[in-house]
C-alpha cells in the first residue's frame, strides 16, 4: 500500500457521491487481487491558454490563442469515459491549456459523469476568482489542481529558476487556494521541477508555499521536467525522494497508484488530446492510436504489450534514466 495511501483517499472519500465510493472501493479491490485496473484519465479539452510557459508539454500544438487541431465533441467524449470505466477508470482531469477559458468546459464535465467519478481541473488559477470556484463546485467538479511555475530571471543565478521574487505572488496563490476550499473543492499543488530548479521544495525559495502548503494540509505534487537539459540531475531527483519520506506533503506520481509503488502509465493512467491520440503519459508523446477508429481497450491492450509500460517502474520512465527522448527509440 502506497505510503500516501490516507492523504490520498482524503481527496477521494466525498459520502454526497456515494456510487463513485462504491466504484472506488470495487476497482481498488480487483487491483489488489490482481487485476491491471485503470485509475486514472487525463484528456485535454483544448490548447487555448492565457500562459506561454516554456516548459507546457502542450505549448507545441497551439498559438496560446487559438486551437489548431481538431476538439473531441464533449458528446463523443462522453462515449470515451463509458469505455475508461468499464476499464476501471473513477478520476478524470481536465486540462487544456487553460481548461477555464472554454465556455463548454461544463459539457466536458458532465460527459465524465460527477455522480460516478472524481472530476478533477488542472488549471494556472489566474481565473479561479470566488465565483468560478462556486460554478465550479456546482456543476460537480471536485479538485482544482493549482499549477505553480513560475520563471524568473534572478541575479544570484545565471539561469532561470523556479523562485518567487515577492510576497504579492505567493499571496495570489494562497488567494486561489483559500477561493477554492471556501466553496467545497479540494487543492492540490503541481509543480514541475527542473534541472534549473532549487535542489530542493522546502528551501527558501519556496518557504513561503511550503507554509501555505501545510497549513491547509495540501498534496504538492513534483513533475519531472522531460527531455534535454531541462530534466532534473539524478542528485535533485535523490534529494527530492528522501525529502518526500520526511515531509509528508509532497508527493510524485509515481506515490499515487491504487496500492503499487511506480510509474502508472498505461497500467492506471491515459492521457488523451483534444484530437482523440492516446498517450501512455502526457510527457511521452507516443499515440498508440486514435478514439475515433480504435476503443480504449484495444489502445491500451497495445500499450501494455510495451515491457517499458506493462510493469511498474520505480522511478519516472519519462523524467529520469535517459528520459523521453532515449524512451522513444526503445518503444
Amino acid at each position: 500500500m502506497s505510503k500516501y495511501f490516507t492523504r490520498n483517499f482524503r481527496y477521494v472519500w466525498n459520502p454526497k457521491k456515494p456510487l463513485m465510493m462504491m466504484r472506488v472501493a470495487w476497482n481498488y479491490f480487483l487491483s489488489l487481487i490482481g487485476f491491471m485496473r485503470l485509475r486514472y484519465v487525463d484528456t485535454s479539452i483544448g490548447y487555448r491558454c492565457n500562459s506561454n510557459c516554456k516548459h507546457c508539454f502542450n505549448n507545441r500544438e497551439g498559438d496560446g490563442i487559438n486551437d489548431k487541431c481538431y476538439r473531441m465533441p464533449p458528446t463523443f467524449f462522453s462515449g470515451v469515459v463509458n469505455q475508461c470505466m468499464r476499464l476501471g477508470a473513477v478520476n478524470f482531469s481536465l486540462q487544456g491549456g487553460e481548461p477555464l477559458l472554454y465556455r463548454d468546459l461544463e459539457e466536458y464535465v458532465k460527459a465524465a459523469k460527477p455522480h460516478l467519478n472524481l472530476i478533477s481541473i488542472s488549471t494556472n488559477g489566474k481565473l479561479l476568482t470566488p465565483q468560478k470556484c462556486k460554478w465550479l463546485k456546482k456543476i460537480g467538479v471536485d479538485i482544482v489542481t493549482i499549477s505553480v511555475d513560475k520563471f524568473h530571471k534572478n541575479h544570484h543565478f545565471k539561469e532561470h529558476i523556479d523562485i518567487f521574487e515577492t510576497d504579492e505572488e505567493i499571496e495570489s496563490y494562497h488567494q486561489m487556494i483559500v477561493n477554492a476550499l471556501a466553496y467545497g473543492l479540494k487543492v492540490t499543488v503541481s509543480t514541475v521541477w527542473t534541472s534549473e530548479s532549487d535542489k530542493e521544495p522546502t528551501s527558501k525559495h519556496y518557504e513561503k508555499l511550503s507554509e501555505v502548503i501545510e497549513r491547509y494540509n495540501l498534496i504538492w505534487n513534483i513533475i519531472y521536467a522531460t527531455g534535454g537539459n531541462n530534466m532534473c540531475t539524478p542528485y535533485q531527483i535523490e534529494y527530492l525522494k528522501q525529502t518526500s519520506k520526511k515531509w509528508p506533503y509532497l508527493r510524485t506520481d509515481l506515490d499515487a497508484n491504487w496500492h503499487k509503488y511506480g510509474c502508472g502509465a498505461a497500467k492506471e493512467i491515459l492521457y488523451i488530446k483534444p484530437t482523440g491520440d492516446v498517450l501512455a503519459c502526457p510527457f511521452i508523446d507516443v499515440p498508440f492510436g486514435n478514439v475515433r477508429d480504435k476503443s480504449i481497450k484495444k489502445i491500451r491492450s497495445k500499450m501494455l504489450e510495451e515491457k517499458i509500460f506493462s510493469e511498474y517502474q520505480d522511478y519516472c520512465i519519462a523524467g529520469e534514466k535517459g528520459g523521453v527522448f532515449k524512451l522513444i527509440t526503445e518503444i
